[in-house]
């Protein structure tokens, strides 16, 4: 977190640098392999009206089961929409409900739906932020044994999905991946959104994720210690030991840079208690640690950084609701105490 002031005449005791902490969330945050609510989609019946396949794709694209097989059940034959598992998502802020048909004839229709978009996913799992009125159109058509289908979605990204707050929610969970800071010794946590598609393939999800390096909002800003091109050829798993395997290019890093970027990322797996690092089916070993490492083996490596000189850490620094500039004192922000001739004025943090 960075500080930027304008100040006034005077002087506030607020510090250009110090220890970086990381926020701790107000409640116990949910754990990447928690049990989730599992969707059951239902397929399109026939006689239904071409509002209600809308209606029907929009509900079965929150089931990430078998590649949103059952979605594809309501688009036309040469569609080719396939999301993956890596999608675009537009985030609405419920379900619509009133999808309506502005144009029809005897084998073509228009449905048009309206909501409240909250933001996007993008197909590296970083959410931004983008409310506004959702306004899109579907296409469809009659089969040769006349059941409606979509054949065109709305908007430039045909291959994402629109999902509600709640679908996210249930469908995605929020996870970090590590990487370095310039320093090349602290890492730093990339928050992305990843689908819960299958439990078991969970732990490849979230290397395949790592190795495909960092979202746009810190990329460049943070190092990789996996060289470009790396993949994952294999993940195991056996009572509590997960083997990584990972593709030869990865002989051209530090095994112990990227071993420490998998012990935090591999953490946030409850199954997971330690790792074993492998490249092109050959097992490698961290100088100094056994070859079977314990995912909180590099604890140097923390987020939080190291605390200089043994001083007592900083405070953090918050932007108060109405405004103000504060540092937290238990689950309250106290006003920064300013001298006594001076004011901050648009305090940014």
């Amino acid at each position: 977190m960075a500080t930027v002031l304008a100040l006034g005449a005077g002087c506030a005791n607020v510090p250009s640098g110090g220890q970086v902490v990381t926020g701790k969330p107000p409640e116990r945050a949910e754990r990447v392999d928690d049990p989730y609510v599992r969707l059951i989609p239902v397929p399109p019946r026939p006689g239904w009206r071409p509002e209600q396949i809308v209606s029907g794709f929009l509900a079965a694209s929150a089931s990430f089961d078998d590649d949103h097989e059952v979605a594809r059940e309501y688009l036309g034959g040469q569609n080719s929409w396939k999301p993956g598992l890596r999608p675009y998502v537009t985030v609405l802020q419920s379900r619509v409900t009133d999808p309506h048909v502005i144009k029809s004839t005897d084998g073509q229709a228009s449905v048009r739906i309206t909501g409240d978009q909250l933001g996007t996913i993008s197909s590296d799992g970083q959410y931004t932020a983008a409310p506004k009125d959702l306004d899109a159109t579907f296409q469809l058509a009659k089969t040769p044994q006349g059941a409606w289908r979509i054949t065109s979605l709305p908007g430039e990204e045909k291959s994402g999905l629109l999902l509600t707050k709640d679908d996210v929610e249930r469908a995605m969970r929020p996870v970090n991946l590590y990487f370095f800071a310039p320093d090349r010794h602290t890492l730093v946590p990339n928050g992305i959104f990843l689908p819960v598609v299958n439990r078991e393939t969970l732990p490849a999800q979230l290397v395949q994720a790592l190795l495909a390096g960092p979202t746009s909002w810190l990329n460049g800003a943070v190092q990789n210690a996996f060289p470009a091109e790396t993949r994952l050829r294999g993940l195991s798993i056996e009572k509590d030991v997960a083997t990584v395997d990972l593709t030869e290019q990865a002989r051209g890093g530090s095994i112990e840079r990227m071993s420490a970027q998998l012990s935090w990322t591999l953490r946030q797996l409850s199954g997971i208690k330690q790792f074993r690092l492998r490249i092109d089916g050959e097992t490698v070993t961290p100088e100094g640690l056994d070859s079977t490492q314990s995912v909180t083996a590099w604890a140097d490596n923390s987020p939080d950084g190291q605390n200089p000189g043994g001083q007592p850490p900083q405070n953090a620094y918050v932007a108060g609701a109405s405004g103000f500039l504060g540092t937290l004192e238990g689950d309250h922000a106290q006003p920064v105490v300013t001298g006594p001739a001076g004011r901050l004025a648009r305090p940014a943090v």
